[in-house]
């Protein structure tokens, strides 16, 4: 269900008794909403209760036959070199050789609604609802100064919340998080006609968009899992930033994970312009500066962790798995990860710093032609931080400081440090001149014809980001 609301007001600003704003001061103020009610079904593959308790005795490969699990302490390499394993008695996982962290994550899969032929198979089905909504307001004001001075000012606030799907219906649900986004845009514009055939016009803005990524399992006790107090406290996280962990499955749904993160886009913007008549020439001529920046907080993890089933399957002669032997299921409920990872993040700051400048002639040439040329200058500088807190790039020939460690090879490569050892401040390598020629005409066929082309040489902005 989508709803969508809107309105606008606006005319000459009166006070009763304080101010008459007639043929003056205007106002406008503008307002726009939608709710959304939505729904989104998926069918993933879950464990079946036996299952996640290490019983696979019931567990099916897809062409009807058991999908064996091999105790990963039993390999042995026999005399032709192959590495082998023994299955486990009767295919269960002995409740002793259970691993505490494992069982408990299990536990977060939501049980089959759905018959299950084999292991892997998606028996989950469900709907899901999401309730999404963002509201934006505009107001605007508009002044008469002098009769050859006009200014305004306006600003625009914009929020919407964007949730994801929580398809496990608890804490645990896959990438599950909240999206809440913020916009503030300011800007105040003048234009002065200076004589009758000069005009000038300014213009300034500020842009700032935060985006706010929240973790719906945001305050979840990691120690819950069965983890140590060492590892929580080496995370650096308090416990109301912490969430639950990224889980992912070699063959089954991947769940957990969505960290929280801030991220800031601000800009700042100054431009102007000045116009000159004179004759069959509409003369232009004008500059633009900005200052654009990106700040924030990365993802921290709390965790990240990968289970196959390499330590649970057998291999052939090749060294290849074996199809229909081991599953991912059974490495979490040993305890066996296959990867695993935790960041810590601090806050950054990035800024680049762009200025142009232009000349632009309209040229009429005739009452039938008007042929127009142009040349834009940009300047745009590489990515930089105010407090040198980044790495501008990679020195491969540099020699590595672990070289002092090791012997018969010559280790080279080290992160550059900006501003540090003869390194630069700017990541990248921007074409800090670009030229922008621009050229074109119109040619009046007839009372109702009007042919018209044109050529431009055009620049990207650096893009970038945290």
């Amino acid at each position: 269900m989508w709803k969508n609301y809107g309105g606008s007001i606006g005319g000459p600003l009166m006070i009763p008794k304080l101010y008459n704003g007639h043929n003056r001061t205007f106002f406008w103020i503008a307002g726009e909403a939608y709710r959304q009610n939505q729904t989104s079904s998926t069918k993933i593959a879950v464990p079946t209760a036996a299952e996640r308790a290490g019983d696979f005795s019931q567990s099916r490969y897809t062409n009807g036959s058991l999908q064996t699990i091999y105790e990963p302490l039993s390999t042995s390499i026999g005399a032709s070199g192959v590495y082998t394993r023994q299955p486990f008695p009767e295919n269960v996982i002995p409740a002793g050789q259970m691993n505490g962290i494992g069982v408990k994550l299990a536990s977060y899969f939501p049980l089959p609604n759905m018959p299950t032929s084999y292991y892997g198979q998606s028996n989950y089905s469900v709907t899901v609802p999401q309730y999404d909504r963002a509201d934006q307001l505009d107001f605007k004001i508009d002044q008469e100064i002098t009769r050859r001075w006009r200014g305004s000012v306006s600003y625009l606030h914009y929020g919407s919340r964007e949730p994801s799907y929580p398809y496990f219906q608890n804490i645990a649900s896959p990438n599950q998080s909240l999206i809440d986004r913020h916009v503030d845009a300011t800007q105040a514009n003048t234009t002065v006609t200076a004589t009758p055939t000069t005009v000038l016009s300014l213009r300034w803005g500020f842009n700032r968009y935060p985006n706010y990524v929240y973790a719906l399992s945001q305050g979840f006790d990691l120690a819950s899992l069965g983890f140590s107090p060492s590892l929580v406290h080496s995370l650096q996280l308090p416990a109301s930033q912490q969430y639950f962990p990224s889980i992912t499955m070699g063959d089954l749904q991947s769940f957990g994970g969505s960290g929280p993160t801030n991220t800031f886009y601000y800009s700042t913007s100054f431009s102007g312009t000045v116009s000159k008549f004179k004759g069959r020439h509409n003369l232009k001529a004008g500059g633009d500066y900005r200052a654009i920046h990106v700040a924030g907080t990365p993802a921290p993890t709390v965790g990240s962790y990968s289970f196959t089933s390499g330590f649970t399957n057998n291999e052939n002669a090749a060294g290849s798995a074996i199809l229909g032997t081991g599953a991912s299921l059974a490495s979490m409920l040993l305890g066996y990860p296959s990867a695993g990872t935790a960041v810590t993040a601090e806050s950054l700051s990035d800024l680049v710093r762009y200025s142009a400048g232009f000349v632009q002639d309209d040229f009429r040439l005739s009452s039938k032609l008007t042929l127009n040329f142009g040349m834009r200058y940009e300047y745009e500088t590489g990515i930089f931080a105010p407090n040198n807190r980044f790495n501008p790039g990679f020195d491969a020939k540099a020699v590595n400081p672990v070289q002092t460690q090791v012997t018969g090879i010559t280790a080279l490569g080290v992160l550059e440090y900006a501003g540090q050892n003869g390194y630069p401040t700017t990541a990248r390598n921007p074409n800090h001149d670009k030229l922008g020629p621009r050229a074109g005409f119109a040619y009046s066929i007839g009372s109702k014809t009007v042919l018209r082309g044109g050529y431009g040489l055009f620049w990207a902005p650096l893009s970038f980001g945290l």
